[in-house]
């Protein structure tokens, strides 16, 4: 189901959150969009959305069928909305806990942001942080006020930055939120990768590859080595007082033919 059962949300939620989610998954991916611009694309009033969005106008059978088949749901899918109630307060903080866990496990900014905060000569303000992480500025609240939600970030009235996520930096969530998001995870931090080729001096950064012909038998334990490996390296890296930048580490291991 389009944005439901991929991104691990229930599919009992009501067509008022489905709409605000896939309004903030649109902003996420491009600044410029708006709640006009959905507006526009539904062939709606942008006053009725935001009221539909917002619980002041309640969503008829109707509305759920023109803006569905706008979003390109399957009448099986309309038919879902159509039959579930709005949730209660409760189920709507969990339903937007959810989403905030989501957010973590798949956008690798989160966690820049608690590996940012060991270095030594880290500044807890909002420029430093977007300037770091070559963001904007309204971006980087979204970042920052996500990880305070989800329990990983507190900001004091002193303005310090604790970081709560007793340095883990991975699978510090929910194993039920980490297949869908785990896969964008990765696939941003290849994108991020393949920037690296053109954008970082070759003395800074290291990219090899190897091809091997093996048994498949012996792939599970060749995982198993390299995430002993991984932890290894990491404990290399980070056994220093002298923090001055942060890495991304990354390491496939996959097969190239299809011999089936």
């Amino acid at each position: 189901m389009k944005n439901l059962e991929n991104n691990t949300y229930s599919i009992r939620k009501s067509f008022r959150l489905y709409l605000r989610n896939e309004l903030d998954q649109r902003i996420k991916k491009n600044p410029g969009y708006s709640l006009r611009s959905f507006a526009k694309g539904l062939n709606i009033d942008p006053s009725l959305l935001s009221k539909l969005i917002n619980g002041k106008r309640k969503i008829t059978d109707n509305q759920i069928e023109k803006l569905g088949i706008k979003l390109k749901l399957s009448l099986r899918e309309i038919e879902v909305f159509k039959n579930y109630a709005e949730p209660s307060n409760e189920e709507e903080s969990t339903y937007q806990l959810s989403l905030d866990q989501f957010d973590v496990i798949s956008e690798w900014q989160h966690y820049a942001i608690l590996e940012m905060m060991t270095l030594r000569n880290f500044e807890p303000n909002i420029d430093f942080v977007a300037k770091a992480l070559n963001e904007s500025a309204s971006n980087t609240v979204r970042y920052i006020e996500t990880l305070k939600r989800v329990g990983l970030l507190e900001i004091n009235e002193d303005g310090s930055w604790v970081d709560l996520s007793d340095g883990k930096s991975t699978h510090i969530l929910d194993k039920n939120f980490t297949s869908y998001a785990h896969k964008q995870s990765q696939t941003h931090i290849l994108e991020k990768a393949i920037e690296s080729l053109d954008l970082i001096e070759i003395n800074r950064r290291d990219k090899s590859s190897m091809m091997v012909a093996t048994n498949e038998a012996k792939i599970n334990e060749a995982k198993d080595m390299i995430t002993a490996f991984r932890r290894q390296l990491t404990e290399f890296l980070e056994d220093t007082n002298e923090k001055t930048t942060v890495y991304q580490t990354s390491f496939s291991l996959f097969p190239i033919l299809n011999l089936e």
